[in-house]
């Protein structure tokens, strides 16, 4: 492929990105963010003729932070707005037409949590100095506060029948605790899964269409786990084995199926369970990195939607099927070759203390122009956090590093997610100590093993 082999960072922020793909209501259309105007605009697609039409022009916000919703009735897209930078979010709506006016209006932060399908709204707010959950109610024109809790609540999400919500937030001592909730809209009264143990994190991700049962994410046993939960027994039924972090996304439309996202190597990969069964299979996209769009995640002939994207090739949005994938939203590369880009090699390593350690390295004798017998200056890119993590996707700055002839290195010291709560809990009460011991030893493993 011909094009330009070398590039400017300047030349690959520029080139357009989309953010927060939303299927809608009719599973016929998705929303998503897109910046290919040189601005953030709101754009809505159809599926099937892949017709693309930018529904914004200039309401929208400049950065694509914050995620969008659907309407219930698929007549609008709902989004979060600040006024002038101040991050004290708004809930706006756009119609089809371009039309935007405010929804909701608060004295603090607003964050969308989910949708009814009578139009009524659930969304957090810290207007009473804690993040807690209201309830909106557009006929009305009023919002009801549904939570009076000290910890922030979050992953607030209404049942198939609209009549409870489930939600996570923390009524212990211990700070990084998380517990899941159901509450009765009715009654007010909520009731805390029996899941877990003090200091896991627990959440509710998704209700079974039959609203009896909730599929639910759990630490205690150090990975993350997928289960399913039974709210009349009060009795779950784990799906992972255990052996790598697994974090269930949703339910599939016809109820028989649980889809799950599998990190492993600062990867992240799809799987589907068999709920009769229990039986998993693992979809087939490319190493990297994959997420689950949102809003109804599946199409209306039932087919998944995922973005995807590697160390070497930005992200697209795919529609999957039996091993089979039709591509949505294709990345775009302007006038740069995408063959001048290097997949990162995985690597681990000893610590100090004997704790291994995962870490991404791109090469740069593996570029285009590159040797291997040349020496490389490298340079060491650290993730903050300290509780994230570097994975296998798209990375501008190590691919422009690469470009001129650095190799880089991307330790996921402890601390970060994706290793299980042992790992990423070993940092407290030492925050940076161990975890700048394991950063120095990357370097001196690199140095001794690829003769950099």
């Amino acid at each position: 492929m011909s094009g330009k082999k070398r590039f400017t960072p300047e030349e690959l922020a520029r080139l357009p990105e989309f953010h927060h793909p939303r299927v809608g209501p009719d599973g016929e259309r998705i929303a998503f963010y897109y910046d290919g105007t040189g601005r953030n605009e709101l754009y809505v697609q159809h599926v099937e003729t892949g017709e693309r039409r930018q529904i914004s022009d200039g309401e929208v916000p400049r950065a694509a932070r914050w995620p969008i919703a659907w309407g219930a009735d698929g007549e609008e897209v709902l989004f979060h707005l600040d006024d002038d930078g101040d991050e004290q979010n708004d809930i706006w709506a756009i119609d089809l037409d371009g039309d935007a006016e405010p929804v909701i209006e608060t004295p603090g932060q607003a964050s969308l949590q989910d949708v009814a399908d009578d139009g009524r709204l659930l969304y957090a707010s810290d207007e009473g100095e804690q993040m807690n959950l209201y309830l909106f109610d557009p006929a009305a024109g009023e919002s009801e506060q549904l939570t009076e809790n000290d910890e922030p609540v979050r992953g607030g999400s209404f049942a198939p029948d609209d009549d409870r919500i489930a939600y996570t937030t923390n009524e212990t001592e211990a700070m990084e605790n998380r517990d899941a909730y159901v509450m009765d809209l009715e009654t007010g009264e909520s009731r805390r899964l029996d899941i877990g143990e003090t200091g896991s994190q627990t959440a509710a991700v998704d209700w079974h269409p039959d609203g009896e049962r909730l599929l639910v994410r759990d630490d205690t046993e150090d990975f993350t786990n997928a289960g399913v939960y039974d709210l009349e027994s009060d009795e779950v039924r784990w799906l992972s084995g255990g052996d790598a972090e697994e974090s269930p996304q949703a339910f599939g439309p016809d109820g028989d199926h649980a889809y799950a996202l599998r990190s492993e190597n600062a990867g992240r990969a799809p799987i589907v369970y068999d709920l009769e069964s229990g039986e998993s299979e693992t979809l087939d996209l490319a190493e990297g990195v994959a997420s689950l769009a949102g809003g109804e995640h599946f199409l209306a002939d039932g087919r998944p939607v995922f973005t995807q994207t590697t160390p070497d090739t930005r992200s697209s949005l795919l529609a999957y099927d039996d091993g089979a994938t039709e591509t949505l939203i294709e990345p775009d590369y302007g006038d740069i070759d995408p063959d001048a880009f290097v997949d990162a090699e995985y690597v681990t390593y000893e610590s100090a203390d004997g704790l291994e350690i995962g870490a991404l390295l791109y090469d740069a004798r593996d570029r285009p122009d590159g040797s291997e017998d040349e020496q490389t200056p490298g340079v060491v890119k650290v993730h903050g956090g300290p509780h994230g993590q570097s994975m296998q996707s798209f990375d501008l700055y190590a691919q422009f590093l690469v470009s001129e002839g650095y190799s880089v290195l991307l330790p996921n010291y402890r601390g970060s997610v994706g290793r299980g709560r042992e790992f990423q809990q070993a940092i407290l009460g030492d925050w940076g100590g161990a975890e700048q011991g394991d950063i120095a030893v990357a370097v001196e493993h690199t140095l001794d093993r690829y003769s950099f």
